[in-house]
């Protein structure tokens, strides 16, 4: 199964519009694809109204599953301007606190309630998948992994997470009673289904699923903790502890030393006025204690007794268990690259490999820097925070980025703030006041700038502009998003990976259309 699809999916989400630059109505053009990828993680936002003469864009570029990604295109605009610093006039300090604030509210309750029906939301569109008419070439797949060891298939499921989503919650739903006829057909005791009286071809895909998944489903239902101790150990979690630690833990009642008394209690006041710093000076002698809090309060939320060990202990809590490192915004997480068009101005705040670029005069300007481990500022900051850099240039062996927001499991260090953790949300902002050669904006997920350079993606679409200026057609600029994540989409999935991600894409210009080239753009064209 793992992580690609036997044939990409490039039909496109896309939007048109117009936002106002310099007191001018420009266009805007935006496009989605999901590509190879088994699962679309990346979302884009365009906040047309966000502020008196004021545009926000953002595309965020989920990892792990697409709950922090989807969490932050809905809520980062509103920390952003909740925040005291854009209150006070100082954009470039209300981003900081904005990420931040948004980072610290993923360990509340209210958030992970959030993301978990955003995850269910996803389970649900897996199931009408897998009860979905599948093709020739599903049903083959089915039909192969139909002879394969179990202890295959089992990894073949960890490695779909989308699918892993959904078989855990048939266990849940079924924990203890072994019954899994709902979800699907019919089967003997060894969990191998007769295809004797199913009702013909139509019911193929049914005895191939359950050939494949019922002895699995049975694993997870009738010995529910230790089937996903063993998933977790096989994904490489360090989530077993043995088998007469989980006995005592289950035999224990009541809160855990150290539980919080108030479940709803969020890790950070939804007041943040009396700040007032862009550097966090007040919070950072309380983020230890809010990481620790926040771990609790995850555990809480999840129906998790819990409470903290020993101070020497480290990051883990007794009352975590196999749900904490499941949980949403721990092993997941999103870049957040948003640019805010005030009048003239451009604040651009970025964390993470996505990008932000400028087109002025047909020149390439980068508004942000991709953050990745080998840099040596990042890299100094993961290895003071215990972490280390792979050869394949990964943190711990995990992300190929160095700053996000969520991902909380690298952010355990509980003698360092939040900012300074190995994973940041920490951004760097830019801001440009816009000249009169600057043409238009470009913010796009990884899936595109793996594929081609700044300089690249702006040739590209000045070709297109020019295009059309010449044939004297109606500019759609999300027909030119969807050229471009067409141009850098890969013809097939035996390579390194590029072209074969999720792409999304935002184009903005900075001026009306018609005043976009002046005579000697065109004569050179």
């Amino acid at each position: 199964m793992g992580g690609f699809l036997t044939k990409p999916i490039t039909d496109k989400t896309v939007t048109n519009g117009t936002i106002g630059v310099s007191d001018k109505e420009c266009q805007y053009g935006t496009a989605t694809m999901q590509g190879w990828r088994e699962n679309m993680e990346d979302v884009i936002t365009v906040v047309t109204d966000f502020d008196d003469k004021c545009s926000f864009l953002g595309v965020f570029d989920g990892h792990g599953g697409k709950e922090v990604s989807v969490y932050c295109s809905r809520h980062l605009p509103g920390f952003l301007k909740a925040s005291v610093g854009y209150q006070d006039g100082d954009v470039s300090r209300g981003f900081c606190e904005a990420y931040m604030n948004c980072d610290r509210k993923l360990l509340t309750e209210d958030a992970l309630k959030e993301m978990k029906l955003i995850n269910e939301s996803e389970i649900n569109e897996g199931e009408e998948e897998l009860n979905g008419e599948e093709s020739g070439d599903e049903v083959e797949r089915l039909t192969e992994e139909a002879h394969m060891p179990l202890d295959k298939v089992l990894q073949a499921c960890i490695e779909d997470k989308k699918l892993l989503k959904y078989l855990i919650n048939v266990a849940n739903r079924n924990n203890g009673d072994g019954s899994n006829d709902d979800e699907i057909s019919s089967s003997d005791g060894e969990g191998m289904a007769s295809e004797e009286g199913l009702g013909g071809a139509d019911n193929i895909k049914e005895t191939q699923r359950s050939r494949v998944y019922s002895q699995f489903i049975k694993e997870l239902s009738v010995q529910y903790k230790p089937a996903l101790n063993e998933l977790q150990t096989m994904m490489g979690e360090d989530s077993s502890e043995g088998e007469e630690e989980e006995e005592e833990e289950e035999e224990e009642e009541g809160p855990g030393e150290g539980e919080t008394e108030e479940e709803g209690k969020p890790v950070i006041a939804n007041n943040v006025r009396k700040r007032k710093r862009c550097d966090e000076s007040d919070e950072d002698l309380k983020d230890s204690k809010r990481l620790k809090e926040g771990r609790q309060e995850m555990g809480q939320a999840l129906g998790e007794g819990g409470g903290a060990r020993g101070e020497g202990e480290g990051a883990k809590e007794e009352g975590d268990g196999d749900e904490y490192h499941d949980s949403e915004g721990h092993e997941s997480g999103s870049t957040a690259t948003v640019c805010l068009i005030k009048t003239n101005i451009l604040y651009v705040a970025n964390a993470g490999d996505s990008r932000c670029v400028l087109s002025s005069n047909g020149e390439a300007v980068d508004l942000s820097l991709d953050h990745k481990p080998i840099d040596p500022l990042e890299r100094e900051r993961i290895e003071r925070a215990g972490g280390h850099i792979d050869e394949d240039l990964r943190v711990n062996g995990g992300l190929n980025m160095s700053r996000a927001i969520g991902d909380h499991m690298y952010k355990t260090n509980e003698t360092l703030p939040l900012k300074d953790q190995m994973i940041s949300a920490y951004p760097d902002v830019h801001t440009r006041l816009l000249q009169t050669q600057d043409q238009f904006l470009v913010l796009a997920s990884d899936g595109i700038w793996n594929c081609l350079d700044s300089q690249q993606v702006v040739d590209f679409i000045n070709a297109k502009l020019l295009e059309v200026r010449n044939s004297k057609k109606d500019l759609v600029l999300s027909h030119i998003c969807e050229e471009l994540c067409d141009a850098c989409l890969a013809e097939d999935i035996d390579n390194d990976g590029t072209g074969c991600d999720n792409m999304s894409i935002i184009i903005t210009l900075l001026k009306p259309f018609d005043k976009l080239f002046n005579e000697r753009d065109l004569q050179q064209q």
